[in-house]
């Protein structure tokens, strides 16, 4: 008999192709084997050498399932009918413990495991439960899912009857269309739209093919089941927010004072910088996410931000680097976009790049010092985001100056660095400015000052801005999720010197206070002040921490490099894991 299929070998499985018949997968982990008749190849599930008729795929998928059904056992269908229980792949964080994950008996951290390698709770219920549903909570990135569902399905294929595993999700009514598949991956894929949008559409062929995009796409990442998307009104701007269990991005925030003044540690603005470095390469030790610095000019402050970036990059790898925030009125937005751009390239697309109106200073209109005035019929603010408009333009890659070379043509500023529009975050302090900044398509920096104050506590007042933010994200029509970050002033106290520097100020900065700033009436937020262990419960209760993906942490600069990391290590290691949201 001719043989009408063959075999390619491939990164972790083997693809048989069978000539105008089924493709056949088969996982290197695999113990299946092949069994021929009239020239095609099937899978020998049963390990029999004889082709059964649930195994012959050229058969009516009635048939084959009829034969199937009538030799599994009351356990084999009890196994069908079940799911498994929440499973992060690979089981760690703060979750790990709740929902139950081990390898070899030992956590993930310590077992030398792989993130695609199986638990021991996966395969106890794959082997001795035989169930085939597996319910995914979370995924390290598609790599990981690939590679975990290639030995999940090898493993399935060996036990019984060799009836696949089913992944899948369960976004919930009224939690969100996509609570949960839509962070079930680390990366970027196609995302149902919430069901009111849907809806809205008036479009069934549009959703048909978005249907079938993510189809193609979740079973590439090993998903074959994902429930369509419900209609609720409750819904409409969930998939932005961050979802239980995602942990937040920590970063600090530095003001970059110095002064030669009795008890500081940071006596000039050489000092300062070199300090700066040392700080960011420090945090990227201890597992911070971010180093962010605040801009000022005509102080003794850390000014135009880009040197001190770009020297930072050059000596890390993985951080943040960003600022919070830079004043659009000071700039020129061209040379700001050439600038912005070099510093990107160098941080290999770190750089988070907060960019505002400004805050009060200590000269008189500074920014007309600078050889910058608004035009006609503009203010100060209006300027600052005209300024904005342009600068982005520029990293958009759009023409700005027209060409000595060829006619017509207008030639964009030079480098240019792929991604970094999306990177951009504008500091908002009222909610008509978180409104502008989603229209924008910018990410929103709300810090620890409101400039208006509706006398409700700080965190659920920020914590409205932010969800007005996002709301507004939605209604402009924007793609991609934004991010928001918040500043918070928390001062562990963990020894001698941390106690005398902060224990006094523990009461009466433990609360919000209010106070007159541009004439607008101003809500400040509170310090979080005392044992680590007490602020992590304070901090998981704040409602804006738990809305925002990101924290930055205000730190005491002219108290040191050294000071400074050991305040920043206790957070990591006892505040951080409370931060988790809820």
């Amino acid at each position: 008999m001719e043989k009408k299929w063959n075999e390619a070998e491939k990164e972790s499985y083997r693809l048989i192709h069978n000539e105008g018949g089924k493709d056949l997968g088969i996982s290197f982990g695999s113990k299946v084997t092949i069994i021929t008749e009239d020239g095609f190849a099937f899978k020998d599930f049963l390990g029999t050498g004889e082709l059964a008729a649930y195994e012959d795929w050229r058969l009516p998928a009635a048939e084959r399932a009829a034969d199937l059904a009538s030799r599994l056992s009351i356990e084999d269908i009890a196994g069908l009918m079940l799911y498994s229980a929440h499973q992060l792949i690979p089981a760690r964080g703060p979750l790990a413990a709740a929902f139950g994950g081990t390898y070899g008996g030992k956590a993930f951290d310590e077992s030398g495991a792989d993130p695609w390698d199986l638990t021991d709770q996966q395969k106890e219920f794959i082997v001795k439960d035989r169930v085939r549903h597996v319910l995914i909570m979370k995924l390290q990135d598609t790599e990981t899912a690939v590679k975990w569902n290639n030995r999940l399905q090898a493993l399935a294929e060996n036990t019984g009857f060799g009836i696949p595993a089913n992944n899948s999700s369960d976004p919930r009514h009224g939690a969100g269309a996509a609570a949960e598949y839509m962070g079930v991956t680390g990366e970027p894929i196609s995302k149902w739209a919430n069901g009111i949008g849907l809806t809205a559409a008036f479009e069934p062929e549009a959703v048909r093919e978005f249907g079938e995009i993510g189809a193609a796409e979740y079973r590439a990442l090993g998903i074959t089941t994902a429930l369509s998307p419900q209609i609720d009104e409750s819904i409409r701007i969930s998939h932005l927010e961050p979802m239980r269990g995602d942990e937040k991005k920590l970063g600090f925030l530095s003001f970059g004072h110095w002064a030669e003044v009795p008890g500081s540690r940071v006596p000039s603005a050489a000092e300062s910088l070199h300090q700066a470095i040392d700080l960011a390469v420090g945090a990227e030790d201890i597992g911070l996410d971010g180093a962010f610095f605040r801009v000022h000019h005509f102080d003794q402050q850390q000014a135009t931000p880009y040197p001190l970036l770009s020297a930072i990059a050059a000596k890390t790898e993985r951080i943040e680097l960003g600022t919070g925030v830079i004043d659009m009125r000071y700039e020129n937005p061209l040379y700001m976009a050439e600038l912005a751009a070099m510093a990107d390239l160098i941080a290999a697309g770190r750089l988070q790049l907060g960019v505002s109106c400004g805050s009060p200073e200590s000269v008189i209109r500074g920014f007309e010092s600078f050889g910058y005035y608004p035009a006609e019929g503009e203010d100060e603010g209006d300027m600052a985001r005209r300024h904005l408009d342009i600068f982005l333009k520029a990293i958009e890659g759009e023409g700005m100056a027209p060409s000595a070379r060829v006619a017509g043509k207008y030639a964009p500023v030079q480098p240019q660095s792929p991604g970094l529009r999306e990177r951009i975050w504008w500091g908002a302090g009222t909610d008509s400015t978180a409104v502008w900044t989603a229209q924008k398509g910018l990410n929103l920096m709300s810090s620890t000052l409101m400039l208006e104050d509706r006398g409700i506590p700080f965190d659920q007042q920020q914590a409205q801005q932010i969800r007005l933010f996002r709301s507004e994200w939605v209604k402009a029509g924007n793609s991609g999720v934004p991010r928001v970050s918040v500043s918070r002033s928390v001062l562990p106290v963990i020894d001698e010197t941390s106690a005398r520097y902060f224990g006094r100020r523990a009461a009466e900065d433990s609360q919000d206070y209010t106070g007159i700033i541009d004439n607008s009436f101003s809500r400040f937020g509170r310090s979080y002040i005392g044992d680590p262990a007490d602020i992590a419960e304070e901090l998981a209760r704040d409602e804006a921490v738990q809305t925002a993906d990101t924290v930055l942490l205000t730190i005491p600069n002219q108290l040191g490099v050294d000071f400074n990391l050991k305040m920043l290590d206790a957070i990591v290691k006892e505040v951080k894991p409370a931060l988790t949201t809820k």
